[in-house]
């Protein structure tokens, strides 16, 4: 279970190794903030893409769920610092008329993440009940489409125009095709409610009556 804490590093360090060492970007404020961002992409990206997997794949991707707890925690770390990020090194970029639309998708979605975020433990979908706490999780998807939009629009499709933001999209593209797919395809989920927390590696909470 704690190995899979360096793969988020890992994918962070990549992603600033691409920057610095392949694109000759000097080691900044702003290049460590955007590498945040990709890198928080990746690692929500993967955290999402287990869950239709593991209705494809049950025997291989099934014990891989209890990994989407960490990875996801990881991923919103990443996306706060790069929040942080902006809000210090780039504000004024924020009001630019060209970025509105991208700068609220991504408001919404790291809004969205909060959230998931906040709720993530066996006392929070005690209080709220499995029902309302998986329909919670699902918007997550949305959110991950609002961060596709984001980097998709943002200076004009600037982004999108290089390598690594065309391999950002067509990852983001691609789980969300795989969860488009599960939903057609009529693709239930590969345990059962009363086996949650131990698939997914969450602690059991029962609230006091």
């Amino acid at each position: 279970m704690k190995k899979i804490h360096f793969v988020p590093v890992i994918i962070f360090l990549l992603v600033l190794f691409y920057f610095v060492a392949i694109r000759a970007r000097p080691l900044s404020p702003g290049v460590a903030s955007n590498s945040f961002a990709i890198a928080a992409t990746f690692v929500i990206g993967l955290c999402f893409v287990l869950g239709p997997l593991s209705r494809m794949k049950p025997d291989a991707f099934l014990p891989m769920l209890r990994h989407r707890k960490p990875l996801g925690l990881w991923g919103f770390l990443f996306a706060a610092i790069h929040v942080a990020g902006v809000l210090i090194i780039a504000f004024g970029t924020i009001a630019d008329p060209e970025n509105l639309y991208s700068t609220i998708s991504g408001i919404v979605a790291f809004a969205i993440f909060t959230l998931m975020a906040a709720t993530s433990t066996g006392k929070a979908i005690a209080r709220m009940g499995y029902a309302k706490w998986k329909k919670l999780q699902r918007v997550g998807y949305i959110a991950f489409f609002l961060v596709l939009i984001h980097f998709t629009i943002i200076e004009k499709g600037a982004f999108v125009s290089r390598q690594i933001g065309q391999a950002l999209f067509g990852f983001v593209l691609l789980v969300l095709l795989l969860r488009i797919l599960m939903i057609l395809a009529g693709k239930k989920e590969a345990y059962k409610e009363h086996e949650f927390h131990e698939v997914h590696g969450i602690e059991k909470h029962v609230e006091n009556e």
